[in-house]
C-alpha cells in the first residue's frame, strides 16, 4: 500500500490512473487499517499534487464511473467511501455527464439490467429516458464491440420496448433508437476512425457499416457515402467542436484530424459538398505547430479521394494554405506539402478550368518545378488580364490567399515591372491599375489579424508609386440594396434574403477559418435558403413541374460558386443554441463601452423588438423570419452582419414601428451625434468615428428610401399607406437637428456631409432673409470643409462671400494654394497673440518646412524647446526632419527612438550609419520599420486620403533604391578593373538605369509642388548619403528639378534658392532655371541677353573641342547634346519673342538647337512653327517656300515624338491641302510657279513619309483627310489617297467608320474617291483582311441605312424579325462598335516608342448581333433606338437617325476629343476632371446617321418639371407668355419693360429654385452627393465655354441633359452652332445657358469657386491651343453642309466664304477678342461671359421657348 503511496505521488497520465483504481478498490477493505491507509495515501497524494480529491480523479472519470457502478452491487462500501473521498453524494456523482456516457454503455453491454434499474433510483430518473438521453454513447458502444454486438443490441432494444410499452416491433425501435441519436452516434464512430491503433480504426469502420445495415434494415453492404450524406453536416459540426475544445490534447485532436482523412477514404466524393468546412477545419489546425504534420497527410488523403471536378474549386485554397505556411513547417512537412502541390500538378490538365484560382508560388526553391508546371503559362498573359485575375484573389476573405497573391504581386513588381509601368503612362492610367489599388488598400484595411499581408500590401504600393489619383477614374461599388416595400412584397423580400446570401454570408462562410463563427453563418444561409423555398428538389433531377418556375428560376439565376457553397445547406439542420435574452434601454450607446458591443446590442434589441411584435400587414412575417435568423445574444453578433442590417432594422421600426419606437430611434441618433460635438460620455476615439459612420450610413439608407417612396408615389396613384411611411421617416430626418448633424460630421472627418449639412443651414437662413453679415460663421465653416477636402476653387468660392477674413482662413487659404510665405506671415501675426499655443508654433514650423528653411526652422524649434521642453513631442517630427536635411545625424539618432519620429528617420539614419562603416546595420530591416510604421496610417480605402501615406511608402522605396543602386556600384568600382574589365559599363548601365526609374517614377505623382518637392528633398537626403561619385552628382539635378517645379508653380523665392544650391552643387545647366527665373520676374531681355552670355563660349568651345562636356562614350555625348539643345532652343524661343532679331538670325538658332538635338521633336516643331507665323507677315510669293519649310519640319517633328501632334499633324495636312487649292496650283502643271514647286516638294514629302510618319499618326487627322477626299488637285488627291489607303491597310476597323458617310455619299465624286481608296488598300493587303472587313462596313452600313429609312404605322415598338427581317443578314458583323474610345488611338508616352507604338492595345468589341426590338421616337423624323449585342455580350444602344445631316455633329465630337486630349494634359484641369462627355456620330452619309444613345440621362426640362411640381407649380403657362409677350409688343423702351416684367413678375414665381433637390435627391450620399455636383458644375463650365467658343446655342432645356449616375453635364443636338442662334427671329443674347436653377444647383456660392476656375482653366487651354482647334474646324470647309448648300449658294467659292465667314469669330474668341475689339486676359473674359450669361436683362430677351425664367 505504502508502495502504491509512493508510485502515485510520482506517475502521471494512465499509470496514476491505474495507482489510484487500486487504492480506491481498498476502500472496501474489510480491514480498517489497509481501509485507512489507502485513505492515507490518496490524501497524500492530493497534497503532493496539491489537487482537490475530485480534480485528482476527474480525468479518469470513465474509467472510475466504470469501477464505481460495478461496485454498487458487489461492494457498496467501495461506493461510499469513494464518495465520502471526493465531496460528492452518489446521486450527484452519477448525474454527471461524462460518467453516465461510460457507465450506462458499459451496464448494457453488460446485460446488467438489476445495476440499471439501481442507477435510475440512485438519480431519480426512468430507466427508459435514461437510455433514450443516452443512446448515443449507447449504440456506439455495442457497435465498437462486435463480439457483444447482438445481445447486447437485443438487450438495449428489448428493454426499451418493455419500459415504453410500445406498441412497435423490434426492428421499428430498432430504427427509431438509431435515428434518434444517429449524428453523435456516428461522430463517436468517425472519430474513432482516427486511433492511432489500427485494430481500433477497422473496428470503426465495421461499426459505421454495421449501422447503415441496420439503419436501413438490410443484411447487404450498400454505399456507407449515402447513408452518411444526409447527416454529414451534423457530424462534421460535432466534430468540430470537439477538435478544438478547449482541453483537448494534441494528441485526441490529431485523432479528430486522422478520421476526418480516414472518413474520406470510407466515402469517397460524397464529402466533396462538405469542403467548405472541412478545408476550413484543415486550414485552422495546419498553423498549429503539433497538428500541422496529421493535417497535412489528411489534407493529401482528402484530394486524393475526391474527383477533380469535385478538388476544383479548392485547389486554389488548398495551395494558398501551404504555401502560406511554408516557412513554419519541418522538413518532413514540407515534403508532405510538397507531395499535396506535386498531385494537383500530376493532374493539371483535368484541373484546368480551376488553375487561375492558385497563387504563385516560385518563390520557393523546392516548389519552383511545381510552379512552372502549373502556372508556367502566367509569364505569357497580358498584363492586365494577369492584374485582373490577381485582384479578384488579392480581394478574397481567405487570409492565406490574400497574403500569397499579395507575394504573388510583389514578385509581379520585381520580374516585370516594366510591363507594370506602361500602364501607368500618360494622361490616364489603366483602370486595371485603379482596381488594383483599391484592392491593396482593403487588404490593408480588412478586419482580423493580417499583419503579413498588410506589411507585403505596403511594399506594394511603394513599388507602384505615388500614383497620380486625378489620372484615374474610380468606381463606386453598390453593396447593399433597398427595400421599396417594407416586407410587405413577398418576392422582394425574397430578394432581399439572396442579397443577404450572395453578398453577405457566402463570402463569410467560405473565408473564415473559425469552426463557430461558420456555424452560426451556415444557420442563417440554412434559414434563409428555406424562406426562398429552397430545398433539396432544386438539385434533384426528375420532372421540373415538382419545383415552382419562380423558385426555380431563381436558384439558376446564383452565381456557380454560390451555388456550390448552399448546395449542402438546402436540408441542414443546424440549430440556433443562443437566442436573445438580453433587453436594453435607450439610449443604447452611452452604457456601451465598444462600438462592437453597441452596434451588436442595438441591432439585438430591434430584432428582438421584430421577433416580440407581429407587424400587422406584412405578408406571412417576412421581416421576422428574415431577420430572426440573426437573432442571438449580443455577443454572438457578427459586426459586419449587424452594420449590413442595422439600416433595415430601423427602416422596418420606422415604418411599422409606433411613435414611441421612433422616438427611441431619434434619441439613439441623436445621442451618437452629440458624442461627436461635445463628448461627454467615455467613449473611446474608435468608438466615437466608428458609430458615427453608422449613423451616416444610416441616415443615407433612409434618405435613399425617401427618394425611391416619393417616385414611386409620383409612378402611381396616391397611396396612404406610402404617404405615411414616408412622413414616418421624414419626421425622423427632420427632427435632427441640421447644426448639430453638420458639426458631428465635421468632428468625424465627414466633410462632404457637413458641408452639405451647413449647406441647407444657410439655405434656411437665407430663407429667413438673413444677411451676409449673418452668415459669416457658417461660410468659415464651408472654408474648412473644403480645406480639409483639399478643393481649394471651393475655399476661393466661398472666400467672395466673407466679409472680414480671420487670420485662421487667410491661413487656409495661402497653404492650399501654395503661398507659405504669406502663410508665414499670418502664423506669425497668430503667435504674437498666443505665444504659448503649441499649434500655432506647428504651423509655422510647417511652412518654413514647405519652404525648404530648415535652418531656420531647427532654430526656432531650439528656442521654443528650451523654454517648453514638454513640447518635444509636437515638435519632434519637425527637428528630426530638418536634422536629417542639414546632416545633424545626433539629432536623428537621438529621436528615433520616440513615438513621435517620422518613419523615414530609421531607414535614413541606417543609409547613415552603413556610409560611415557600421557593419551591424541591417537597412532592409530599417526600411522594413519604417515601412510598417507608414502603412499603420493608412485607415481608409480611399485612394486620395490615404495618398499622403502612399507618398511616403513612394519615397521609402526610392531611398532603398537609391542604397542598393549605390551598394552595387561601389562593390563594383573597388578593384574594377582587376575584377571586371566591363566594371565602367556596368556601373554606367546601373546609374542610367536608376536615374531613368526615378524620372518614370517622378512623372507618375500628382503634379502638385507639395507632393514633386517632398520626393525631391527625400532624394536629396539619399543621394547625400551615397559613396559612388556617379550617383552623388544627382543631388545638383534633384535641386535643378525642385527650381523648375517651383518656378512653375509660382514660388519665385523657392525656386531662386534651389536654383543657387543647384549652382552650388555644380550640377550642369542649372543655369537654365536661373534665367528663367529671371524672365519670370519680368526681366526677358536681360534673361536671354545671360543665357547668351553662358551658351556662347560653351558652344564655341564644343565647337573647337576645347571643353570636354561629353564624357567618354557616345551616349553621354548625345545625352549632354540633348540637355544643350534644349537650352539653345530655348535662346532661338526668347529671340523670336523678344522681336529684336532679324528673322534669318532667329532660323539660324532654331537650326542650331536641331543640330545639337536632331532626334527631338521639339527643335524641329518650333522651327516648322516660326516659319509657319512668318507667312502672315511675309511677301505672297515667300509664303509658299515657307510653308514648305513649315511641312519639312513638322514630318521631321512627328518623326521623333507625338507631344505637339495636334499641332503638327492638322497643321500639316492644312498647309498642303490648301496650297493645292490655290490659284497658282490649280493647274497642276508642275514647277510652273513657286507654290507649285513647293506643292510639288510637300506631295513628295508626304508621299514618302512612310519611313518618318507612323501610320496610326495619320489616324489622328483621318476624319479631316476624309473631308478633303474630292481634293480638285489630282496629285495632291492621288498621295492623300495612298496615304489613306495606308491608313485603312493597317487599321481597317477603326478607318472605316469615318469613311463610310463617304461610301454610301449621295454624291458620286465622293463614292468614286472612296471606291479608290478601298481599293488601293485591298490591292496592297495579301492577307484578304480589309477585303473582309470592307464587305462587312458596306453590309452593315447600308442595311443601317434602308432601316433608317423605313417608315413605319407610327407604332412606338417594332420587332426586327417582323419588320424589318433584312436586317439579320448583317450580323455577326466584322465592325467594330462606333464608341469613342474604340476609334481613338493612344498615344505613346516617351519619344522612344513613337515608331514601334500599338495604338490600340486593347481587344475591339465587335458588332455580333442586334437586339429584335426596335423602339421609335415620337419626334418628327421618327428616328430609330437600336441596340447593338457588343462581342463582350453587353448591350450597346445607338439611334438611327434619318434625314439629317450629322456631320456637323461628327466634326464637333471629333473637336471635343480633340479638346479632351487637352484637358487631359494639363495638370489643372486633368487633377479637375474637366472633360467634354462625348459620344459616338458616325454618319452614314449626307442625310442619315448613327448616334451612341446618352444612357442614364435626364433632360433640365423634366428635373425641373418635377422640383416645380412638389410645390404644385407649372414651369410654363400662358398668363407668363402673355406677361412676356406684352412687354415685348409695348413700343420703343420694349427691352426695360420685359425686363422689369421678367425680373419682378415671372422670376419671383420660380423661386426659390429646385435643381439643387435633384443632386440631394438622387445623391443622398453626401460624398456621392459632393461629387456629382462638384461634376455638374464642371462639366457645365467646360461645355460652356466651349459652347460659346464655337458660337453653340438653342440650350433649351430639352437639349442639355444630366447623367443620373455622375451628375456630368450633356448636351445634345448641336446643331445651331456658328453664331446660328443670333439669326433667329428671336436673336438669342446669352453666350450660354446659366440661368437661376444651374447656378443654384452648383451650392451656396454659386458660380464662384468650382465653376469660374473650371470654365478659366478650359478658357485658358482653349486659347492656348487655338491653332490645333481650328484645323480641326477648317474640315467643315471642305465638308459642306446641306444646310448650307441649299441655302442657294451652291459654287464652291459661296459654300466656303460661307463656311470662312463662320468660323471667323471663334478665331477672335480664341485670342481673347472681346466685343470692343480690345484683348481680354481668361480671367477677365470669362468673367464678362458669366455676367452677360446670368444678366436678367439678357435672359428677358430670349425667346420664350428658351424658358429663360427656370
Amino acid at each position: 500500500m505504502l508502495l502504491l503511496g509512493v508510485l502515485g505521488r510520482s506517475a502521471v497520465d494512465e499509470p496514476l490512473g491505474d495507482v489510484l483504481e487500486l487504492l480506491i478498490l481498498q476502500l472496501g477493505s474489510k480491514d480498517n487499517s489497509l481501509r485507512s491507509l489507502a485513505y492515507a495515501q490518496l490524501l497524500q497524494i492530493c497534497s503532493t499534487k496539491k489537487k482537490q480529491p475530485y480534480n485528482l480523479i476527474s480525468p479518469f472519470l470513465d474509467r472510475f464511473g466504470v469501477l464505481i457502478a460495478d461496485c454498487l452491487s458487489t461492494a457498496p462500501d467501495v461506493v461510499s467511501e469513494t464518495m465520502h473521498f471526493i465531496g460528492y453524494h452518489r446521486q450527484a456523482f452519477f448525474s454527471l455527464t461524462e460518467v453516465r456516457k461510460v457507465v450506462v454503455p458499459h451496464l448494457v453491454l453488460k446485460q446488467d439490467r438489476r445495476t440499471l434499474n439501481q442507477l435510475a433510483n440512485i438519480v431519480n430518473e426512468q430507466l427508459g429516458l435514461i437510455l433514450a438521453d443516452l443512446a448515443a454513447p449507447i449504440m456506439s458502444a455495442i457497435l465498437l464491440t462486435p463480439e457483444k454486438t447482438d445481445r447486447a443490441l437485443d438487450f438495449v432494444i428489448r428493454t426499451m420496448i418493455q419500459i415504453t410499452k410500445s406498441k412497435m416491433d423490434y426492428a421499428a425501435m430498432l430504427n427509431s433508437y438509431i435515428g434518434s441519436c444517429i449524428v453523435p452516434f456516428i461522430v463517436t464512430l468517425v472519430v474513432k476512425l482516427g486511433d492511432e491503433d489500427p485494430a481500433v480504426s477497422k473496428n470503426a469502420t465495421h461499426a459505421l457499416s454495421r449501422a447503415q445495415r441496420l439503419k436501413s434494415n438490410s443484411t447487404l453492404d450498400a454505399d456507407l457515402g449515402t447513408f452518411l450524406k444526409p447527416h454529414m453536416l451534423g457530424v462534421l459540426s460535432a466534430i468540430n467542436e470537439l477538435l478544438f475544445a478547449p482541453r483537448s490534447s494534441a494528441k485526441d485532436r490529431c485523432k479528430i484530424i486522422r478520421s476526418i482523412g480516414k472518413l474520406a477514404e470510407l466515402v469517397g466524393d460524397s464529402m466533396a459538398s462538405f469542403s467548405p468546412q472541412i478545408i476550413a477545419s484543415l486550414q485552422s489546425t495546419l498553423n498549429q505547430r503539433d497538428l500541422a504534420r496529421q493535417t497535412l497527410e489528411t489534407w493529401r488523403v482528402f484530394i486524393e479521394c475526391l474527383k477533380f471536378s469535385d478538388v476544383g474549386p479548392y485547389i486554389g485554397q488548398t495551395v494558398a494554405a501551404l504555401v502560406f505556411a511554408w516557412k513554419h513547417l519541418d522538413g518532413e512537412e514540407q515534403l508532405l506539402a510538397q507531395a499535396i502541390i506535386t498531385y494537383i500538378a500530376d493532374n493539371v490538365t483535368p484541373l484546368k478550368e480551376f488553375i487561375n484560382d492558385i497563387v504563385g508560388f516560385e518563390t520557393i526553391p523546392k516548389l519552383a518545378t511545381l510552379h512552372q508546371i502549373l502556372l508556367g503559362d502566367r509569364r505569357k498573359w497580358k498584363m492586365q488580364d494577369y492584374l485582373d485575375k490577381l485582384v479578384v484573389r488579392l480581394d478574397s476573405k481567405n487570409v492565406a490567399i490574400a497574403t500569397m497573391s499579395m507575394h504573388e504581386l510583389q514578385h509581379l513588381l520585381v520580374s516585370r515591372a516594366s510591363e507594370i509601368s506602361q500602364l501607368t503612362r500618360g494622361d490616364q492610367f489603366d483602370q486595371t491599375i485603379a482596381r488594383l489599388l483599391s484592392s491593396l488598400l482593403g487588404a490593408i484595411n480588412r478586419d482580423g489579424e493580417c499583419q503579413e499581408l498588410c506589411s507585403v500590401a505596403f511594399e506594394c504600393l511603394g513599388r507602384l508609386g505615388a500614383l497620380d489619383p486625378d489620372r484615374f477614374k474610380w468606381g463606386s461599388e453598390q453593396t447593399t440594396m433597398t427595400l421599396h416595400s417594407n416586407f410587405s412584397d413577398h418576392d422582394e423580400s425574397i430578394d432581399f434574403a439572396l442579397h443577404l446570401i450572395r453578398d453577405l454570408l457566402v463570402g463569410a462562410f467560405r473565408a473564415t477559418n473559425d469552426t463557430k463563427h461558420q456555424r452560426n453563418v451556415a444557420y442563417a444561409i440554412q434559414e434563409l435558403l428555406k424562406f426562398c423555398g429552397f430545398d433539396s428538389r432544386v438539385i434533384r433531377g426528375g420532372k421540373s413541374g415538382t419545383v415552382d418556375v419562380k423558385v426555380r428560376a431563381r436558384w439558376d439565376r446564383l452565381p456557380k460558386h454560390i451555388l456550390d457553397t448552399v448546395t449542402p445547406l438546402l436540408d441542414a439542420l443546424f440549430t440556433q443554441t443562443h437566442e436573445r435574452t438580453t433587453a436594453f434601454a435607450y439610449p443604447i450607446y452611452p452604457s456601451q463601452a465598444t462600438y462592437r458591443q453597441w452596434i451588436q446590442g442595438w441591432t439585438v434589441d430591434l430584432i428582438g423588438r421584430i421577433m416580440n411584435n407581429k407587424i400587422p400587414g406584412t405578408k406571412g412575417g417576412d421581416a421576422q423570419a428574415i431577420f430572426s435568423v440573426f437573432n442571438s445574444e449580443p455577443k454572438n453578433q457578427d459586426v459586419a452582419v449587424a452594420h449590413h442590417i442595422l439600416p433595415h432594422l430601423v427602416l422596418h421600426t420606422l415604418l411599422s414601428g409606433t411613435s414611441d419606437t421612433r422616438d427611441m430611434i431619434r434619441i439613439e441618433i441623436s445621442t451618437v451625434l452629440l458624442d461627436q460635438v461635445s463628448p461627454v460620455m467615455e467613449s473611446t476615439p474608435e468608438k466615437r468615428q466608428l458609430s458615427a459612420q453608422v449613423i451616416f450610413d444610416l441616415m443615407d439608407h433612409l434618405s435613399k428610401w425617401m427618394r425611391l417612396a416619393r417616385a414611386g408615389m409620383r409612378d402611381r396613384e396616391r397611396d396612404r399607406t406610402r404617404e405615411t411611411y414616408v412622413r414616418n421617416v421624414e419626421q425622423v430626418l427632420s427632427s435632427i437637428d441640421t447644426e448639430l448633424l453638420a458639426n458631428a460630421a465635421f468632428k468625424s472627418r465627414a466633410y462632404a456631409r457637413s458641408l452639405r449639412n451647413f449647406e441647407q443651414r444657410i439655405l434656411q437662413l437665407r430663407g429667413e432673409r438673413k444677411g451676409h453679415a449673418d452668415l459669416q460663421t457658417y461660410y468659415e465653416n464651408l472654408h474648412e470643409i473644403y480645406a480639409e477636402l483639399d478643393e481649394p476653387d471651393g475655399m476661393e468660392g466661398v472666400s467672395n462671400y466673407v466679409i472680414s477674413p480671420t487670420l485662421e482662413l487667410q491661413i487656409r487659404e495661402h497653404e492650399s494654394t501654395g503661398r507659405w510665405t504669406s502663410a508665414q506671415s499670418c502664423w506669425e501675426v497668430r503667435l504674437q497673440q498666443s505665444p504659448e499655443d503649441v499649434k500655432l508654433h506647428t504651423g509655422l514650423l510647417k511652412c518654413l518646412r514647405n519652404l525648404g528653411h530648415y535652418d531656420t526652422l531647427r532654430t526656432h524649434i531650439r528656442g521654443v524647446l528650451s523654454l517648453h521642453p514638454d513640447w518635444h513631442d509636437e515638435l519632434c517630427e519637425f527637428e528630426t526632419e530638418a536634422a536629417w536635411m542639414i546632416g545633424d545625424w545626433t539629432t536623428v539618432e537621438k529621436n528615433r527612438g520616440t513615438r513621435h519620429a517620422p518613419p523615414l528617420a530609421t531607414a535614413f539614419l541606417a543609409m547613415y550609419q552603413k556610409a560611415k562603416g557600421a557593419e551591424v546595420v541591417n537597412i532592409a530591416d530599417a526600411v522594413k520599420r519604417a515601412r510598417d510604421d507608414i502603412g499603420r496610417d493608412i485607415a481608409t480605402r480611399q485612394y486620395s486620403r490615404a495618398y499622403e501615406s502612399i507618398l511616403e511608402l513612394h519615397v521609402l522605396r526610392e531611398i532603398e533604391m537609391i542604397h542598393e543602386t549605390d551598394a552595387e556600384i561601389y562593390k563594383l568600382s573597388v578593384g574594377a578593373s582587376t575584377q571586371n574589365p566591363n566594371a565602367r559599363q556596368i556601373i554606367r548601365s546601373k546609374t542610367e538605369g536608376l536615374i531613368g526609374t526615378l524620372a518614370d517614377r517622378f512623372a507618375i505623382t500628382l503634379p502638385a509642388f507639395r507632393v514633386r518637392e517632398e520626393i525631391l528633398s527625400r532624394r536629396r537626403t539619399a543621394f547625400s548619403l551615397v559613396k559612388s561619385p556617379e550617383l552623388k552628382r544627382e543631388l545638383g539635378q534633384a535641386w535643378i528639378q525642385s527650381a523648375r517645379i517651383a518656378r512653375k508653380a509660382g514660388y519665385e523665392q523657392t525656386a531662386y534658392s534651389a536654383a543657387l544650391q543647384a549652382k552650388e552643387a555644380d550640377a550642369a545647366y542649372a543655369f537654365i532655371q536661373q534665367v528663367k527665373l529671371t524672365r519670370a520676374s519680368g526681366g526677358a531681355l536681360k534673361a536671354l541677353m545671360d543665357l547668351k552670355n553662358v551658351l556662347d563660349p560653351m558652344l564655341k568651345a564644343r565647337a573647337q573641342h576645347v571643353v570636354d562636356l561629353t564624357g567618354d562614350t557616345s551616349e553621354d555625348v548625345f545625352r549632354q547634346d540633348k540637355v544643350l539643345a534644349k537650352a539653345v532652343l530655348l535662346k532661338a524661343k526668347w529671340a523670336n519673342e523678344a522681336d529684336r532679331f532679324e528673322r534669318n538670325e532667329v532660323i539660324a538658332q532654331f537650326q542650331e538647337a536641331i543640330q545639337l538635338g536632331n532626334q527631338l521633336e521639339s527643335p524641329f516643331y518650333h522651327l516648322g512653327h516660326y516659319y509657319d507665323m512668318l507667312t502672315e507677315f511675309c511677301s505672297p510669293e515667300s509664303v509658299p517656300k515657307y510653308h514648305q519649310f513649315t511641312c519639312q519640319n513638322y514630318v521631321e517633328a512627328l518623326h521623333y515624338g507625338v507631344k505637339y501632334i495636334y499641332q503638327t499633324m492638322p497643321r500639316l495636312l492644312t498647309i498642303w491641302l490648301d496650297l493645292g487649292e490655290s490659284k497658282e496650283t490649280k493647274d497642276g502643271k508642275p514647277g510652273k510657279t513657286e507654290a507649285s514647286r513647293s506643292l510639288e516638294a510637300i506631295t513628295k514629302l508626304i508621299q514618302s513619309s512612310r519611313g518618318k510618319i507612323a501610320t496610326y499618326q495619320f489616324l489622328t487627322a483621318f476624319p479631316q483627310m476624309v473631308s478633303r477626299i474630292c481634293h480638285p488637285n489630282t496629285n495632291v488627291q492621288d498621295a492623300l489617297i495612298r496615304v489613306m489607303a495606308r491608313v485603312l491597310r493597317e487599321y481597317p476597323q477603326q478607318a472605316l467608320w469615318p469613311l463610310v458617310g463617304v461610301m454610301q455619299s449621295k454624291r458620286g465624286d465622293r463614292q468614286d474617291a472612296c471606291s479608290r481608296v478601298l481599293t488601293r488598300a485591298k490591292n496592297g493587303d495579301h492577307t484578304g483582311r480589309v477585303l473582309h472587313h470592307v464587305m462587312g462596313a458596306q453590309k452593315l452600313s447600308s442595311v443601317l441605312l434602308r432601316l433608317s429609312e423605313d417608315k413605319n404605322n407610327k407604332e412606338k415598338t417594332m420587332s426586327i424579325a417582323k419588320s424589318y427581317g433584312y436586317v439579320r443578314d448583317a450580323f455577326p458583323s466584322t465592325m467594330i462598335l462606333p464608341l469613342q474610345d474604340a476609334l481613338t488611338c493612344t498615344l505613346p508616352t516617351t519619344a522612344e516608342a513613337v515608331q514601334s507604338h500599338n495604338p490600340f492595345p486593347g481587344e475591339p468589341i465587335h458588332i455580333h448581333g442586334i437586339s429584335d426590338k426596335v423602339d421609335v421616337m415620337p419626334s418628327l423624323q421618327r428616328p430609330k433606338k437600336i441596340v447593338f449585342i457588343g462581342s463582350d455580350g453587353r448591350r450597346y444602344p445607338f439611334l438611327c437617325k434619318p434625314h439629317d445631316d450629322l456631320r456637323k455633329d461628327a466634326r464637333l465630337m471629333d473637336l471635343n476629343s480633340m479638346i479632351n486630349k487637352f484637358l487631359k494634359s494639363g495638370s489643372e484641369s486633368r487633377r479637375r476632371q474637366l472633360y467634354i462627355r462625348t459620344y459616338a456620330v458616325m454618319p452614314l452619309n449626307e442625310e442619315c446617321g448613327l448616334l451612341e444613345w446618352v444612357a442614364h440621362t435626364q433632360a433640365l426640362k423634366s428635373i425641373l418639371e418635377a422640383g416645380y411640381q412638389r410645390y404644385n407649380k407649372k414651369i410654363y403657362s400662358n398668363d407668363l407668355y402673355k406677361t412676356l409677350e406684352e412687354a415685348r409688343n409695348s413700343g420703343p423702351d420694349w427691352e426695360n419693360r420685359i425686363h422689369q416684367a421678367f425680373r419682378t413678375k415671372i422670376i419671383p414665381q420660380y423661386q426659390p429654385s429646385v435643381f439643387h433637390e435633384w443632386f440631394l435627391t438622387t445623391w443622398p450620399e453626401p460624398t456621392a452627393w459632393l461629387a456629382a455636383r462638384t461634376a455638374y458644375a464642371r462639366t457645365c463650365a467646360v461645355m460652356s465655354m466651349i459652347g460659346y467658343v464655337l458660337g453653340l446655342g438653342d440650350r433649351h432645356g430639352e437639349n442639355i441633359l444630366f447623367d443620373n449616375t455622375t451628375g456630368d453635364t450633356v448636351h445634345v443636338d448641336l446643331n445651331c452652332l456658328f453664331e446660328k442662334g443670333k439669326t433667329f427671329e428671336i436673336p438669342e443674347r446669352v453666350p450660354f445657358r446659366l440661368t437661376h436653377n444651374m447656378v443654384d444647383a452648383m451650392g451656396v456660392t454659386g458660380v464662384e469657386g468650382v465653376f469660374r476656375k473650371a470654365s478659366e482653366i478650359t478658357m485658358g487651354i482653349l486659347r492656348q491651343n487655338g491653332d490645333s482647334l481650328m484645323s480641326v474646324l477648317e474640315a467643315f470647309l471642305h465638308d459642306p453642309l446641306v444646310e448650307w448648300t441649299k441655302s442657294g449658294r451652291k459654287s464652291e467659292k459661296d459654300v466656303r466664304n460661307s463656311a470662312d465667314r463662320n468660323l471667323r469669330p471663334i478665331k477672335q474668341k480664341l485670342r481673347g477678342i472681346v466685343g470692343d475689339g480690345t484683348t481680354a486676359t481668361v480671367p477677365n473674359q470669362v468673367d464678362t461671359l458669366i455676367k452677360e450669361a446670368t444678366s436678367t436683362k439678357l435672359l428677358a430677351l430670349m425667346y420664350v421657348g428658351w424658358a429663360a425664367w427656370l
